[in-house]
């Protein structure tokens, strides 16, 4: 698993989803799979189901177009019947996290392009609405999310990434704006 997944999975991990990670799906008779899913999510306060792939490519878009679109395929195939198998949901969320994209790529292979840009947004927005509850520390487990923590604290201006994100970047809905937050010990204290 490389950082990116990593982070996503952490961040999704602390937001309350049940996660898992490089998932083989639709083992093939032959030897091997139909596919790996990088993030399988789900929250059960949301009712929420993700799947998200992450790519640090510097391949062309039409080539990512046709690899993302066979790897959404395989997850919307896959992820009830072999990843959340007691989820009867069918709809699923999906996301492709890039580097960077312009405005006219929005969509790849039919899931939603996140840049790293937006991805980090969402994550210090977090970071800033727990820090505003008190001295609030992620836990051991969520490394990556600490680090982020750490550097926002020491060199970042919190009004400035609270003012950045707006509504339409906002990936997740606000920590205070969960039905149940407290349930899943996202606002309590580590």
């Amino acid at each position: 698993m490389n950082y990116l997944e990593t982070l996503v999975a952490q961040w999704l991990d602390h937001r309350g989803y049940f996660v898992r990670t490089n998932v083989n799906v639709g083992r093939i008779k032959r030897g091997g799979f139909s596919g790996e899913l990088d993030i399988a999510a789900y929250n059960p306060v949301t009712d929420h189901c993700l799947h998200v792939e992450c790519s640090g490519d510097a391949g062309s878009w039409k080539d990512r177009e046709k690899r993302f679109e066979r790897k959404f395929e395989v997850g919307r195939e896959f992820m009830h019947k072999e990843v959340f198998t007691w989820l009867k949901r069918k709809e699923i969320e999906q996301w492709v996290v890039v580097f960077s994209a312009g405005p006219d790529h929005a969509v790849v292979g039919g899931g939603k392009v996140v840049t790293m840009r937006r991805l980090f947004l969402n994550i210090t927005t977090d970071i800033v609405a727990l820090e505003r509850l008190g001295n609030r520390v992620f836990p051991e487990k969520h490394f990556l999310l600490r680090a982020v923590q750490d550097t926002v604290r020491y060199t970042a201006d919190r009004k400035q990434i609270a003012s950045e994100l707006s509504e339409g970047d906002r990936l997740l809905p606000r920590l205070d704006a969960l039905p149940d937050s407290n349930a899943l010990g996202i606002l309590s204290p580590a």
